[in-house]
């Protein structure tokens, strides 16, 4: 009896030992737990004043001249989806581009706002991929830019509806040219005579006559239109079949560079075109100049430029050849930025 009593004591003893142990334990893991729970608020803080650091440095651009497209890791994409509408970029803009002659200066300033912009971003774990388009943009004409361009538009799914293939084609010019040391496109505002689309803004271009290719078209059109001579034009490619609202017509867009533009003269034909302009890609690419049109349960893209309004299947034609011809993720849109109703683009006409 006296030896039963004796190891039912042991195993108590045993059972306070083990409880002792599980519970020094717990008190361990408890501690490594809070300890845990601190360093992550402390990486929390940190990161919430980097976030507020790149907020008040964003209040403080005044100037919108050179145009930073950054991507953003999960915790800024959070921070900013209202800003970027949920894409994974940023836009940061900069005041240098008006005060330097070169693009090598433009990189030393040390008053180049968004250069100082970008250091916010050091101490975020994710790397950040920055695509810059200023001012200097020629190198988006490079042999590389090209063919990378040129790529991808060839890689664009053709554009029909369910009619069939129409039997007239349209060739039109989607001339990129160099002004003020800037890629532009140029565009031409349609004679206010003309039947069709009068007034508004198009490319160069008509219907293809027989014997041509469309890029025959598209050349000879250009000339007829504005005095472009074609030998001026080098030709990169053709982009994907388009019908417009005219559904009996397929366009097809060229893009051609016109070379030496500066030492061109220009000069409008009356009967069809009223005026001639170019629109920096840089413009074109900030989304603060986008709009749209809802026609037929469809966002039609619109670009706007001062008096001018690149719409309709002008404007569609804009949207395909920026995503193509810009670095990937560097064309951010927000056309649902501004609303246009069809009669405030005709109302004038």
């Amino acid at each position: 009896m006296s030896d039963s009593i004796s190891d039912l004591k042991s195993e108590v003893e045993n059972m306070k030992e083990s409880q002792e142990t599980n519970m020094s334990t717990i008190n361990n893991n408890v501690t490594d737990v809070k300890a845990q729970i601190i360093e992550m608020n402390t990486s929390i803080t940190n990161l919430s004043k980097e976030q507020n650091q790149l907020k008040s440095s964003l209040l403080k651009l005044e100037k919108r001249v050179d145009i930073v497209a950054v991507d953003l890791n999960e915790e800024l994409l959070m921070e900013f989806q209202e800003r970027i509408r949920r894409q994974r970029n940023l836009i940061l803009v900069g005041v240098a581009e008006q005060k330097c002659k070169n693009a090598e200066e433009r990189h030393t300033r040390d008053d180049f706002d968004v250069m100082k912009i970008l250091k916010a971003f050091q101490n975020i774990p994710t790397p950040l991929k920055i695509h810059r388009i200023g001012k200097y943009t020629q190198k988006l004409l490079s042999s590389a830019a090209r063919e990378r361009c040129v790529s991808r538009l060839r890689d664009q799914p053709h554009f029909l509806y369910e009619t069939g293939i129409p039997k007239v084609k349209a060739g039109v010019l989607v001339p990129l040219c160099i002004v003020n040391d800037e890629v532009h496109i140029l565009y031409t505002l349609r004679s206010k005579q003309l039947k069709a689309h009068k007034g508004q803004v198009s490319f160069p271009g008509g219907k293809m006559d027989m014997g041509e290719d469309i890029i025959e078209t598209a050349l000879r059109e250009s000339e007829e239109e504005i005095g472009l001579p074609r030998e001026s034009v080098d030709i990169w490619c053709e982009m994907s079949p388009i019908q417009g609202l005219d559904k009996n017509m397929l366009i097809i867009p060229v893009v051609g560079e016109i070379k030496n533009f500066d030492n061109l003269s220009l000069i409008p034909n009356e009967d069809e075109v009223e005026e001639i302009f170019t629109v920096p890609i840089q413009h074109l690419s900030n989304p603060e100049n986008h709009a749209h049109l809802k026609y037929e349960k469809q966002m039609v893209p619109i670009f706007e430029n001062g008096k001018h309004k690149i719409w309709g299947i002008t404007g569609f034609i804009t949207h395909l050849f920026l995503q193509c011809f810009l670095p990937s993720g560097s064309y951010m849109v927000d056309f649902d930025r501004k609303h246009y109703k069809i009669n405030e683009l005709v109302a004038k006409l």
